[in-house]
């Protein structure tokens, strides 16, 4: 007998098939409203909420160990610069000295001088030390063309990263210095003085290290070296200038009162003006310049300066004379939290608080003035 075949009943085969397809959306739909549920808006706003409470306690933290890290990159720039200063006294048996006469208004800076011993021989090999930096009259000094390939370099151990500001100068002092010409300027300046007396003039000898054409050895420095301030970091200018409201630390004021010294014997200066008449420099100036700090090539105080009258950071501007930019009180200043590092004779890299007291900073300014320091961090 012939064997049956079984009948096929397509509607039958849909219907299990079907069936099926339900059964695994149903399961799936059960197992997505238990696994996959969506936030709802309030837990999405705390959730928001938590993580911006967490971003605002580790932000300060952040941004605290990034300028301690900053603050640490300055000293060792600014030790660099020292060491080279130690290591070019060293070779000649006397620092260097600031400008190169009392008559040429500008000569080169302790920053130039020192560049063989900062591994920038090759920056060194661009100055041509036989012509001045500048050239021009009184009150109208420009960049000297021969002078302008070495002073638009940029020299890194010279700068203090905290700072923030440009320090590429195209603004001031550079007609007919060719197209493109620049001034790269520096945050580290030598010590002056303490600015009692006449020596805020380095024209002429002060109490410090550094003035025009000196040769001071380490026999000349009775207070001692590690009590002794050779270098001070400062804030680059903002490369503006205006009549009033000046930008305090950025913007130098330039008075009419305040007078430079004189080549007389015995000539008083201003006497160690009190606070309150350096206030009054600053403040009430006639006009405001913005270029502190605009070209580490001029052995000027105003671009390579400082004089330690007041302790880092004062609350007014620096002030110059209107007679000239290589006289005036230029402050130790710093973008860092609370003071400024500076460095002594003795190779030392300190952090100097804003609230150390003018007479002990004053004292670290002189390198005779027999006085001892304290106040350091």
């Amino acid at each position: 007998m012939p064997t049956r075949q079984p009948v096929f009943k397509p509607s039958a085969r849909r219907e299990c098939t079907r069936e099926s397809v339900c059964r695994h959306i149903r399961r799936f739909r059960r197992a997505s409203s238990v696994f996959f549920r969506g936030f709802t808006l309030v837990e999405l706003l705390v959730v928001i909420a938590i993580i911006g409470m967490l971003v605002g306690l580790l932000l300060p933290a952040v941004q605290q160990a990034r300028e301690a890290a900053r603050r640490m990159n300055c000293a060792d720039h600014l030790r660099q610069t020292g060491l080279a200063i130690l290591n070019y006294e060293s070779q000649m048996g006397y620092f260097p000295g600031m400008g190169s006469s009392v008559t040429e208004m500008c000569g080169f800076s302790v920053q130039a001088r020192i560049l063989p011993f900062m591994e920038q021989d090759g920056v060194n090999q661009l100055i041509d030390y036989s012509v001045p930096p500048m050239s021009g009259s009184k009150g109208n000094m420009k960049l000297n063309p021969a002078q302008s390939r070495a002073a638009s370099v940029r020299i890194a151990s010279y700068l203090c990263p905290s700072d923030g500001e440009d320090p590429v100068f195209t603004e001031y002092q550079l007609d007919g210095a060719g197209e493109g010409a620049s001034l790269n300027g520096t945050n580290f300046m030598v010590v002056v003085g303490s600015g009692k007396g006449t020596s805020y003039d380095m024209r002429f000898p002060t109490d410090g290290i550094f003035y025009c054409e000196s040769k001071v050895t380490f026999g000349m420095i009775p207070d001692g070296t590690s009590n002794t301030l050779m270098l001070a970091e400062s804030l680059l200018g903002n490369h503006q200038n205006s009549e009033k409201d000046p930008v305090i630390g950025r913007q130098v004021g330039t008075s009419g009162s305040l007078k430079g010294n004189s080549a007389e014997p015995g000539f008083a200066g201003v006497s160690d003006p009190s606070e309150s008449q350096l206030r009054a420099w600053g403040m009430e100036a006639s006009k405001f310049q913005g270029n502190r700090g605009a070209g580490w090539l001029f052995g000027r105080s105003l671009f390579t300066g400082a004089v330690a009258a007041m302790p880092p950071n004062p609350a007014f501007p620096d002030s110059t004379g209107s007679s000239s930019q290589q006289m005036g009180f230029y402050f130790a200043r710093s973008a860092h939290l609370g003071g400024a590092n500076c460095m002594t004779a003795d190779g030392s890299c300190r952090f100097f608080s804003n609230g150390i007291e003018r007479s002990l900073f004053q004292a670290m300014g002189s390198r005779n003035g027999k006085e001892e320091e304290s106040g350091t961090e």
